[in-house]
């Protein structure tokens, strides 16, 4: 009986000792996929914005039939790597079929008005534009990989938090829709360039803290609609090269803060 006993005490310890062994083990590779996750590159990245692209796909009866012309063209194997950038005018969801495109880095989205969808089929994409769209955001894989961003009349639901675009280094948002614009640009910590323009939503810009945005170098907020107010705070303890505010409810103490600001830029070229 007490040899039972002994044995079952072993047992039990030994069990224990794996179990911890496990977790150990279980939890390192936890913290070591969790680094490299969060893992970021910051190089630098030149903007340029056009909606201009490799090809063409219209969402209408009067693209139909050109759509399959280009698609049986371009997927040919000596075609299809050559494919960088894509343009889709009215689609609500992008068809699986345009998949074979898998070096496509940008995308133009336009007349998109139901918002849209599909846009992970493309691997390597890095850069989208939207034109007379809606964009919504949700927990797409897309937005992860995404570093250059612009909207123009678009209409921008479910942006909460810069959290679900880590690599975003560059934001450009003129005459587009949105109902509160997030407070945490600091997540984005490779951002290289912002340019803001509101249409509709008030954008408070004094909450916004740019001295947190290391590797930020321009950065414009410029509206003739009554939707801006302030300015953002930091930016003489930023390294920020270009800055330009301007909209109508800038107040004597905002004035004299953007004079102080252009002056010490001035210093610094």
């Amino acid at each position: 009986m007490k040899i039972r006993l002994l044995t079952s005490k072993i047992i039990k310890n030994l069990l224990l000792i794996l179990l911890t062994i496990f977790m150990f083990s279980f939890n390192s590779q936890v913290k070591k996929e969790t680094k490299q996750k969060v893992k970021i590159k910051c190089n630098i990245v030149v903007a340029k914005y056009s909606r201009s692209s490799d090809l063409y796909f219209g969402n209408n009866e009067h693209y139909r039939v050109e759509n399959k012309k280009l698609l049986k063209k371009w997927s040919q194997d000596s075609q299809v790597l050559k494919v960088k950038s894509i343009t889709f005018s009215q689609f609500k969801d992008i068809p699986e079929k345009y998949s074979v495109f898998k070096n496509v880095e940008k995308l133009v989205i336009k007349g998109s008005h139901q918002s849209i969808n599909g846009l992970d089929i493309f691997p390597k994409l890095k850069h989208i534009e939207f034109f007379d769209s809606t964009l919504s955001l949700n927990n797409e894989k897309w937005l992860n990989k995404l570093e250059i961003l612009k909207t123009e009349k678009t209409r921008i639901k479910g942006l909460k938090s810069f959290k679900v675009m880590p690599n975003l280094k560059a934001i450009y948002m003129a005459y587009s829709e949105f109902k509160s614009f997030p407070k945490d640009l600091d997540k984005l910590t490779c951002l290289q360039e912002i340019t803001l323009g509101a249409y509709i939503g008030k954008v408070d810009l004094s909450k916004l803290n740019l001295s947190k945005n290391k590797y930020l170098r321009k950065a414009k907020f410029i509206t003739w609609y009554d939707k801006f107010l302030g300015i953002p705070t930091g930016v003489l303890k930023s390294n920020i090269k270009e800055f330009e505010v301007k909209h109508k409810h800038l107040t004597k103490k905002d004035k004299k803060k953007l004079k102080e600001i252009k002056r010490y830029l001035k210093k610094k070229r």
